[in-house]
């Protein structure tokens, strides 16, 4: 848990987007606004997928200097509170989500995503 920007920095490396994102500050605070409509729409495991985009995201802010670890861990407690999780299952999930956008042709398969996370986070 402790190198978990690490760990989904080293998943974005193989994404197109890749680590040097610009926007990444910005596809953050969209992540955020996703993670309160799934909220809102009673969606439990949307809500977790998006927790898992803020995650992502708040690595790739860090990594491009929007905002320092104790900020990106600050967010964590704030969305796994909002998703009823620990923060070691938001990132499982972030982890787990991209690990499947990172295979070969970067593919967004939603169904499979929903599916890995649910199985990643009944082991935990």
């Amino acid at each position: 848990m402790a190198n978990w920007i690490e760990e989904l920095l080293a998943l974005a490396s193989q994404l197109p987007s890749g680590l040097n994102d610009p926007d990444a500050w910005v596809k953050l605070g969209r992540e955020l606004d996703e993670l309160q409509r799934m909220l809102a729409g009673q969606d439990a495991l949307g809500a977790v997928l998006e927790a898992a985009d803020v995650a992502y995201y708040s690595a790739k802010s860090v990594e491009m200097g929007f905002m320092d670890r104790a900020g990106a861990e600050g967010l964590l407690a704030m969305v796994a509170k909002d998703v009823n999780l620990s923060k070691k299952a938001v990132v499982v999930a972030a982890i787990t989500k991209y690990r499947l956008r990172a295979r070969p042709g970067n593919p967004k398969d939603d169904l499979a995503e929903r599916e890995a996370v649910c199985d990643a986070l009944a082991k935990l």
